[in-house]
């Protein structure tokens, strides 16, 4: 007896590392040589609170040699940096990533059932910093460390010296993106430069969160511009980013999608997800996988975000592109309305094998009739 059936596809997200390389991410810089390879995935989550504005970012260095350090521009002074839980974006994409379910009503239930599941990113890996004395022109703001990291805090009035005093410090900043350093500087941002602890598991390095008084939505800008001068000419960075808080944002001056509508099945276990999502790239946005109102609160206290976003209902918005580096630039952000950000992350979808051929058949027949009459009018 025929019975309806569904099929679930699982669409594999995040970082499709080759080694040997390394990656950095999420508005950062890699500091040597052996670093310098494509960013291959970025990870980002900004969680607006009443009381704070948190970023927590990830970044891989799967092998490079010698030190594994960053630099990140931050917008204020961090009133704290702290470890993230190992598992935030691992947590995260279990419960957001897109899910599509083909229904084929005219299938034989397959013996073994069917299921849906999501394969996690790949763990977010970081770094930390070192001590020195500054030239003049650049202050240090604070030092410290967490069990991954050691890490400094600086600022100063141009990319030129505080680029300077990193390399000096072990961070070696390269002299063709200073200019770029110094554009934050002269809009009064600080640079948190990281070093990974001796001490630290390198298999499993912490995300990294830093913490600063709350900004406001409009006024809210994450360096993604730094970044690009990490993506190899002609390559392209996937972008994660989630977005937390209420009321929800979305990026300001970036374009973003949602094509889950558009998604339709191309065979029993395909669809034209991946082309779409590729088309929005090329288009340099953002696809909306995934938005919700109210994010479950057992799932903030999972992820250890809870602590920044305070009680209440709090909105999620998850958001995935592959982008070249002249399309990385710092983001800005807007309020949003949640009929611009709603998105179930599970899409289901219909596979009719007759349908299908029908409509094909119907498409050739259309095309025939096209060509004799244009041959006839010839």
């Amino acid at each position: 007896m025929l019975r309806r059936t569904l099929l679930a596809i699982t669409l594999a997200l995040g970082a499709h590392l080759t080694a040997p390389h390394a990656s950095a991410c999420g508005g950062m810089i890699a500091q040597s040589e052996s670093q310098q390879a494509s960013m291959s995935a970025q990870r980002v989550l900004i969680a607006q609170g009443p009381h704070s504005t948190a970023v927590v970012v990830g970044v891989g260095f799967d092998g490079a040699s010698g030190d594994q350090a960053f630099v990140l521009p931050l917008q204020h002074e961090p009133l704290r940096i702290e470890d993230a839980k190992h598992e935030v974006f691992t947590d995260l994409e279990r419960f957001t990533a897109p899910q599509i379910r083909i229904y084929d009503p005219t299938a034989r239930s397959p013996s073994g059932g069917s299921g849906c599941g999501c394969m996690p990113s790949s763990g977010a890996k970081m770094a930390g910093a070192a001590g020195g004395g500054p030239p003049e022109e650049v202050r240090v703001v604070q030092r410290g460390e967490t069990a991954t990291y050691q890490y400094v805090v600086v600022g100063g009035g141009s990319g030129q010296s505080i680029g300077e005093w990193l390399t000096r410090e072990k961070f070696p900043v390269p002299t063709e993106i200073q200019h770029t350093l110094d554009g934050y500087a002269q809009r009064g941002w600080v640079f948190l430069a990281a070093r990974v602890q001796p001490k630290a598991n390198r298999g499993e390095l912490a995300p990294i969160t830093v913490v600063s008084k709350p900004i406001p939505t409009d006024e809210l800008q994450y360096p993604f511009a730094l970044s690009s001068h990490s993506v190899t000419p002609g390559l392209r960075s996937e972008v994660l980013l989630f977005l937390m808080g209420a009321p929800a944002m979305l990026p300001k001056n970036y374009p973003v999608e949602r094509i889950a509508k558009q998604v339709r099945a191309t065979s029993a276990a395909t669809t034209n997800y991946g082309v779409l999502f590729s088309q929005a790239s090329e288009r340099g946005a953002l696809v909306i996988e995934a938005g919700m109102e109210d994010f479950p609160p057992v799932m903030l206290v999972d992820a250890g975000l809870a602590q920044f976003v305070g009680a209440g209902k709090v909105a999620l918005v998850r958001l995935r592109g592959q982008l070249g580096g002249p399309q990385l630039k710092d983001m800005t952000f807007r309020p949003s309305a949640p009929t611009e950000f709603l998105q179930p992350n599970q899409i289901t979808v219909e596979w009719n094998p007759s349908t299908t051929r029908a409509g094909f058949a119907l498409l050739l027949g259309m095309s025939f009739l096209r060509r004799r009459g244009r041959r006839a009018k010839g």
